[in-house]
């Protein structure tokens, strides 16, 4: 799943794709957990597509997903999605969340670096759910402060410098 992704990342997102460990060690603890799944689609025994699924209650989230970019044949991620979202009704989730896609002003602009992903997702649906961002309420105000004035250059910091650590916003 890790080469599938940093495959699909090329050239557009490379810099958005955390290293190995990071999604090995995520996508381990969710499974073990029972709380994420990794999905995959093969056409004549290639692999084509995968996505990882995390489960929260009775809502689940498409956290990681990739598609090789010479499609032996289309459709296979949508078919994917179709089976995840089955599995997903077999265990009792009712809602599921695609994320990711650009802002819903810009849904439609080609130039965005995320307009093929927000292409795939809306031929689900073409609802796009606009989040805000969150707040931050300092518990222990000192430590938030420290971190606000330091920690967080620091951390940005060595992101620039180490691209493939980045979030994956």
């Amino acid at each position: 799943m890790y080469d599938l992704l940093r495959a699909t990342s090329a050239g557009k997102f490379e810099g958005m794709v955390r290293d190995y460990e990071y999604y090995r060690d995520f996508w381990k603890t969710y499974d073990n957990a029972d709380a994420g799944k990794l999905f995959f689609a093969y056409s004549d025994g290639t692999l084509v597509a995968g996505a990882f699924t995390v489960l929260l209650g009775t809502k689940a989230t498409y956290k990681d997903g990739a598609s090789v970019r010479e499609r032996p044949v289309y459709g296979a991620s949508h078919l994917l999605q179709w089976r995840i979202i089955e599995w997903l009704k077999t265990r009792g989730i009712t809602s599921y969340d695609l994320c990711g896609t650009p802002p819903s002003a810009h849904i439609n602009d080609q130039s965005d670096p995320y307009y093929g992903i927000g292409r795939f997702k809306t031929s689900f649906s073409k609802s796009v759910t606009d989040y805000i961002g969150t707040y931050d309420l300092p518990i222990r105000p000192l430590p938030y402060r420290l971190w606000t004035k330091a920690g967080e250059r620091i951390i940005k910091r060595i992101r620039r410098m180490k691209p493939e650590t980045r979030f994956f916003y």
